[in-house]
């Protein structure tokens, strides 16, 4: 889990995350996002003034130019991603190992 998330920018021009850019200080995610699963909506608080609203995604994002990646193929990292359902912002909550 990244705490706190890290904010992202992402291409989902086709209704599905494609591209992804994020950076924090002490980490970043960027890359083309070759497979994914989702979206999951989760929500919580809706008896509350400030509930929440979004939609989850797995994403498995292209890592290229590491001495690996031209070796083999480009490496694969796996991410959890959200947009929040009130303001269309992106995130990324977190990796898997």
């Amino acid at each position: 889990m990244f705490r706190p998330p890290l904010r992202a920018m992402v291409d989902a021009s086709r209704g599905y995350p494609q591209q992804i850019s994020a950076w924090g200080p002490n980490r970043s995610v960027y890359g083309k996002v070759v497979r994914l699963a989702g979206p999951w909506r989760k929500t919580g608080d809706w008896w509350r003034n400030d509930s929440w609203g979004r939609d989850e995604w797995d994403i498995a994002v292209e890592q290229s130019g590491t001495a690996i990646s031209e070796r083999a193929g480009a490496a694969q990292v796996l991410y959890r991603i959200y947009r929040e359902l009130c303001s269309g912002a992106w995130f990324v909550e977190g990796s898997y190992d």
